[in-house]
């Protein structure tokens, strides 16, 4: 049983000012998850263009000694791992530093420091500092399961710039790793046995 993917579309009738009164159907898209059933829901024509913020300003207010994340500051104030976990406390990987976080969601939790720069566009990103990120983000996990044989959820988690509830300007991601799924691991493992199941009944 292949994993089929399905939608809906529902139209909404009414009319239109800003296209003198037209009476239009305006389309939303229903997107369903084949292994859970959780939705998405797809709105055309929003209107306006998306034009992305310029942080800039805010960049200027919270660099430098005011950012554990820069330069001048990482090495001094950011967290250090144990020796046995990882020698000398932190993962390097040219711009990206791996290091614990000091508030942490899960039974291991390391933050990622990806670049030098405070205030990264998100056009200034690239393969590079991406691919650099998440390499060490794994090179951490691997020494976790290493380390610690009862963890068997691990998530990689990258949110940035305020809209998305980044509370630090300064471009970085979280690695978790725990006994115990989020929900969101726990849904997708019962369903993903219980599609495996189906399948099985079925071939």
């Amino acid at each position: 049983m292949p994993i089929s993917f399905r939608k809906h579309e529902e139209f909404f009738t009414f009319h239109d000012p800003m296209q003198d009164e037209k009476l239009i159907d305006r389309k939303t898209e229903i997107r369903f998850d084949p292994l859970t059933g959780e939705t998405s829901r797809i709105i055309f024509d929003p209107g306006a263009p998306f034009i992305p913020k310029d942080y800039s300003q805010l960049a200027k207010e919270t660099e430098g000694v005011k950012c554990p994340f820069c330069a001048e500051n990482v090495s001094k104030i950011t967290p250090r791992f144990p020796d046995e976990l990882v020698e000398g406390g932190r993962f390097i990987a040219r711009e990206a530093i791996v290091f614990p976080n000091l508030f942490p969601y899960s039974k291991h939790n390391a933050v990622v420091r990806m670049s030098n720069q405070h205030y990264v566009k998100p056009e200034e990103f690239t393969e590079e500092l991406i691919a650099d990120s998440f390499k060490a983000a794994h090179q951490y996990i691997e020494k976790v399961l290493e380390f610690d044989n009862q963890t068997e959820y691990v998530s990689i988690n990258w949110n940035y710039l305020p809209p998305s509830g980044g509370s630090i300007l300064h471009p970085h991601i979280q690695v978790l790793a725990s006994e115990q799924p989020t929900n969101y691991q726990s849904a997708i493992t019962t369903n993903s046995h219980s599609f495996y199941e189906k399948r099985e009944k079925i071939t």
